[in-house]
């Protein structure tokens, strides 16, 4: 029975129930409405179970259709053993007989044990941590080393130590703030406009949004009051970039300009100078020191001076768009393409160093954390990849459709998807461990901020994640 949907589209009710990750038909069973008249007949529809090819003969009202599938002895299963690296499927029969001799089934004890120990351990690390701050912000001595102290020049051996341990401190989570773990609800919800959020970007306690229409707004996050509003491009704003140290943010977008802004007190954005980049969309935009990098619907990434906004560099070797990137330490750049592969770059020489290729759909997204890569791609899974060997570390799936958006904060990863979800996922196990939900479109874009994650999307609204102990 066909139905219409809030965007007056006609599509069948069966089709999406049976099929909801179907790219072709961007919708999902909450956007469909039956005809009134009718929709007492829908339920009295008889249907055939959708794993009949699979050996299922049922025949099946459509009201218990659902109900049906959950427990259907031909549903493709997963081995229970799949979180700690089985890759048998098929239908429940099958996963019984095979989980009498799953080799990872006999390890399973072994591999709790070894799980409880390491919580164990993380939470007498955690404990320890508390008490010794605790400790040193009762000490008065402690306070008076840190009021007089004394500037001690390291050995280079020293130095470079300090060096490595400096790379990582984006590693270390928060000992107190239970952000971003635990409980995370909305805590603001912000409309912007007439159009679709694309992009956004926080500094200090301002929020700067990009539209579908080519606008960008500033507004100050805890209130959601609209500090500016200027027309930025002629078409989708896909990128912003802030400096917060300089007040400049810049922007891209699908009219192929960079554009550098300066941030007057008042949050008002003022244009300070353009890129006519003549080289295709600009997706991603990331600073490096002095310069801006840039990549772009052409297959290339660039360098810009930030002063002069000249390029200085051109890196060349994607055989299609190159979709985003993300700075890595010592100097190095990750990209992302719809050539289904990643590339690693020496910003120095604008040479690869490494790649990854073979991805089994384009890539759209990546980001960097605890010593991994995290790329996301067309077919809605992420895959983690070892830094050093960029060998597969695990995968994440979960998602209906693709995965545009990546962020990495705190030993968490955030996934933002067009099937209107944020998902938190484990970086230990690769499992999600918590569904963001209220958003009704795709998501475009997500940021992270004063202990908040905040997202973009296609429903014209930006909204405000954190803590639910937090105010």
């Amino acid at each position: 029975m066909p139905s219409l949907s809030r965007a007056f589209i006609t599509a069948s009710w069966q089709c999406v129930t049976v099929n909801p990750t179907d790219n072709a038909l961007k919708i999902i069973l909450a956007d469909l409405h039956p005809n009134l008249a009718l929709s007492g007949l829908v339920g009295e529809l008889l249907v055939f179970c959708a794993y009949f090819d699979d050996g299922c003969m049922e025949h099946l009202r459509m009201d218990s259709y659902a109900s049906h599938l959950k427990h259907c002895n031909y549903s493709p299963q997963k081995c229970s053993s799949y979180i700690h690296g089985c890759e048998f499927k098929g239908s429940a029969t099958s996963v019984d007989l095979h989980q009498q001799s799953c080799p990872y089934q006999r390890l399973n004890p072994f591999i709790l044990a070894v799980e409880k120990r390491i919580s164990d351990l993380e939470s007498l690390v955690h404990a320890q941590s508390a008490q010794i701050n605790s400790l040193l912000l009762a000490n008065p001595l402690a306070q008076s080393v840190k009021t007089n102290s004394v500037t001690i020049k390291p050995s280079e051996n020293t130095r470079v130590h300090l060096d490595y341990l400096s790379d990582r401190t984006h590693e270390m989570p928060d000992i107190i703030d239970p952000w971003p773990n635990g409980d995370i609800l909305c805590k603001n919800t912000i409309s912007s406009g007439r159009s679709g959020v694309t992009s956004v970007a926080y500094a200090g306690d301002k929020l700067y949004v990009g539209a579908y229409d080519g606008k960008i707004r500033s507004y100050i996050m805890k209130s959601g009051e609209l500090l500016d509003s200027v027309d930025g491009h002629s078409l989708s704003v896909w990128s912003l970039a802030v400096d917060p140290s300089r007040k400049q943010i810049y922007s891209s977008g699908t009219d192929g300009f960079i554009k550098a802004w300066n941030i007057q007190d008042n949050g008002k954005l003022v244009l300070a100078g353009l890129i006519q980049a003549d080289h295709g969309k600009v997706y991603s935009l990331v600073m490096y020191g002095e310069f801006l990098v840039s990549a772009s619907s052409d297959k290339t990434i660039r360098l810009w001076n930030r002063h002069t906004l000249e390029c200085t560099g051109t890196l060349v070797g994607h055989e299609a768009g190159v979709n985003a990137i993300c700075l890595l330490p010592h100097d190095q750049l990750a990209s992302v393409s719809s050539d289904k592969s990643i590339k690693i770059w020496d910003l120095n020489t604008c040479q690869t160093t490494g790649h990854i290729s073979h991805l089994p759909s384009d890539a759209l997204d990546v980001t960097f954390g605890s010593g991994m890569l995290f790329a996301s791609t067309l077919d809605a899974n992420i895959t983690a990849y070892d830094l050093n060997s960029y060998l597969r570390a695990g995968q994440m799936t979960g998602h209906r459709w693709e995965v545009w958006q990546l962020k990495y904060t705190s030993n968490v990863l955030f996934s933002g998807s067009h099937d209107h979800t944020i998902k938190r996922w484990d970086i230990r196990s690769f499992r999600s461990t918590a569904d963001l939900t209220g958003h009704k479109g795709y998501i475009h874009s997500l940021a992270t901020g004063a202990g908040c994650l905040i997202s973009g999307c296609g429903d014209k609204t930006v909204k405000v994640w954190g803590a639910s102990t937090t105010e």
